[in-house]
């Protein structure tokens, strides 16, 4: 059913939908834009005669989820990022409140149909943007290399981006290396795994988007580091996945046996 009553004055009406990390869910309601006023005032809504009357509804889109965008510094090639989020979800487009009932606090809900058997979370994949055909495409393997400068100065571009649920303090990310340790040696994969916290313990907010900042030490450490950019500012996010607790200087060039 997409039909709900809250109480005995409200109608409400949802969709569901499920994301993959390649949508935007985005929401707009109409505002009332005019100097004078009197007839919006009266609670007529917008109509006919308010648009005769100089009332012209202004709807401001809303972004819903949040997005995380990536950049890379390292000396290895990167094939795969995923990040696991929410996926299934049911949201509030439409609603009567009867006028006495005040309107709806949330509209966003990330869960399951009843009797669902789905998971809730999946392993969001990063993918590519095809600007011709205004399409996604899989990510291509990103060759880094380390630029001018101190080591992790320097960041690529990875991917488009990814829209998550909003919500969580914490999200797993997965990342799938390539290297290749000398000249005449095969490339070896790996994955490593390591979370993007959000800054100050709090949730990811709806509309807020992060700059991922990865520092990759060949296949023994990683460092991320999130920044939140506009959409909508919040704050920065470090994260220090180092494995073998080394320093995180440059390191060096393999020696010929």
């Amino acid at each position: 059913d997409t039909v709900i009553t809250p109480n005995s004055h409200a109608t409400q009406k949802y969709v569901w939908f499920k994301i993959d990390g390649s949508q935007d869910l985005m929401t707009g309601m109409a505002v009332k834009k005019t100097d004078a006023d009197e007839l919006a005032e009266a609670g007529t809504g917008f109509s006919a005669a308010t648009a005769r009357a100089g009332v012209i509804p202004n709807i401001v889109m809303k972004h819903r989820l949040t997005r995380f965008t990536f950049q890379d510094c390292s000396d290895v090639s990167v094939e795969k990022i995923t990040v696991k989020s929410k996926t299934t979800g049911k949201m509030i487009v439409a609603y009567d409140m009867g006028g006495e009932a005040v309107a709806p606090t949330q509209t966003l809900f990330f869960e399951l149909p009843t009797g669902s058997v789905e998971a809730q979370e999946a392993a969001l994949v990063l993918t590519d943007y095809n600007e011709e055909t205004s399409t996604t495409k899989p990510l291509e393997s990103v060759a880094l290399v380390k630029g001018e400068g101190n080591w992790g100065e320097t960041y690529q571009n990875i991917g488009h981006c990814l829209m998550v649920a909003p919500g969580e303090k914490e999200y797993e990310m997965v990342i799938t290396l390539k290297q290749t340790f000398k000249t005449d040696d095969p490339a070896g994969k790996t994955t490593i795994t390591s979370p993007i916290v959000i800054p100050d313990s709090a949730a990811a907010a709806e509309g807020t988007s992060y700059n991922v900042k990865v520092k990759v030490y060949g296949m023994a450490k990683i460092e991320v580091e999130a920044t939140l950019e506009a959409w909508k500012e919040g704050g920065d996010i470090d994260v220090d996945t180092n494995l073998d607790g080394g320093a995180t200087e440059e390191p060096e060039e393999p020696v010929e046996p």
